[in-house]
């Protein structure tokens, strides 16, 4: 690092599933070591407020807890950053597809979306892929049931995000440093030579081919942040050097060790000129003048969509 540079500290994590107070708990311990600037969450988020937020969400029956986010959501310590998963309050989080703050320092970047927060220029793309429903047009809105196979479509990614975000990385100049999705990239490498090998390999058709089509040949960030899997992996992406990091998953009175697993640090460097000690969350100005434009996309048919 030099005088034109400064220093960001960057915590993140995926699959909280509700447990807040967890979180909060190993972010006020990882800030006692080095004062944190931002969190990001990949998904996975339990923003459950209350027994009625459930009702949004596609999972079995004891999984369906609201959750210590309503103890904590008016009062979060450190700015947070997320995208959504695949078992989120979905009508919660429909009313809000765009993104915005849904409460003080808690930042939803929508079904997708760019930003820049002290320097660090994110791109997030929410949900899970899900080969026979990428094509679909954007047609679930808010109430949905849990019984109604439109809140389960709903978790997942579609050609409309994948073709806005691909019109923003064109006109985009700056440097991207951080890409966020749910689930893994199909990048991963040495996949025989990791520890957790088997369990793995089991899961290693879950990954997002959009995703990395993105980042491989738009995004192309310096940092690669994920979860979904509950395997916490650190790689490098054998072209671009990208570092690729996935956290596993808070549970239930786990005792164990999470920081380092569940929730991670990185110390990204940025330019001096680009760094706002703000504390404001925004939209590039250019992510919101293409989706001004994408959003008369999103609930037709990809035949339609323009050249």
């Amino acid at each position: 690092m030099n005088e034109s540079t400064r220093e960001v500290h960057v915590v993140h994590t995926g699959c909280v599933h509700g447990f807040f107070t967890d979180l909060i708990e190993d972010l006020n311990t990882i800030n006692e070591q080095k004062p944190i600037d931002l969190v990001l969450i990949t998904g996975d988020v339990g923003c459950f407020r209350d027994e009625e937020d459930l009702k949004g969400l596609s999972a079995p029956e004891k999984y369906h807890s609201v959750g210590t986010f309503k103890d904590e959501m008016d009062n979060l310590p450190y700015p947070i950053i997320f995208i959504s998963g695949n078992h989120e309050p979905m009508n919660y989080l429909l009313e809000h597809k765009y993104g915005g703050e849904l409460y003080p320092n808690f930042f939803y970047m929508g079904r997708c979306g760019a930003m820049t927060f002290k320097g660090v220029h994110i791109v997030g793309m929410s949900g899970i892929h899900y080969a026979d429903h990428f094509s679909w047009p954007l047609l679930e809105e808010p109430p949905l049931n849990r019984d109604e196979e439109e809140l389960y479509s709903s978790y997942h990614t579609r050609k409309w995000q994948f073709e806005a975000l691909k019109e923003y990385c064109s006109r985009n100049k700056r440097k991207i440093d951080v890409f966020m999705t749910h689930d893994w990239p199909d990048f991963i490498e040495n996949k025989e030579k990791a520890s957790h090998t088997s369990r793995l390999k089991r899961k290693l058709d879950l990954h997002n081919a959009a995703a990395t089509e993105l980042f491989e040949n738009h995004i192309r960030s310096d940092y690669y942040f994920a979860a979904h899997m509950h395997i916490a992996h650190f790689c490098f992406h054998k072209e671009t050097n990208a570092k690729f990091a996935a956290t596993t998953k808070y549970r239930e009175n786990f005792k164990g060790k999470r920081i380092g697993r569940t929730i991670k640090s990185q110390t990204l460097i940025v330019e001096e000129q680009l760094f706002n000690t703000t504390q404001e969350f925004e939209f590039d100005p250019l992510w919101l003048e293409v989706l001004d434009e994408w959003r008369a996309y999103e609930k037709i048919e990809v035949s339609d969509y323009p050249n």
